[in-house]
């Protein structure tokens, strides 16, 4: 991982309050990911496949109604993390994520053997 990435990581209060082997195992057991402006990185309920961290640019999390039209909820930052409800309740997930603007990278962690 890029060095200006695992300083953001060690620079959030989250991740630098975990104890040193679980943040070795996330790092270890991550991927970078860059993607174009209105790509999903998951749809309403798709299974769960990870714990997410945005290293750059930004994440719109909403849904689209049945008529099409778009509800946000959030849009995530660096450096923020989500995907942790589907962690948690080992349910699919209930909104769309998708990219708010061009080249924008994501890191998904803590994959579960399926």
């Amino acid at each position: 991982m890029d060095q200006h990435y695992l300083k953001q990581l060690y620079n959030n209060v989250w991740f630098s309050k975990l104890p040193l082997h679980f943040q070795d195992y996330l790092i270890t057991h991550s991927s970078i990911h860059s993607l174009e402006k209105d790509q999903a990185v998951f749809y309403t309920g798709d299974h769960f496949d990870g714990l997410y961290a945005v290293l750059d640019g930004s994440i719109r999390l909403g849904y689209i109604d049945i008529e099409g039209n778009q509800a946000v909820s959030a849009i995530v930052e660096p450096i923020m993390w989500f995907g942790e409800i589907s962690l948690v309740d080992q349910q699919t997930t209930f909104s769309r994520c998708d990219l708010y603007a061009k080249q924008y990278y994501f890191t998904n962690s803590c994959k579960r053997d399926r």
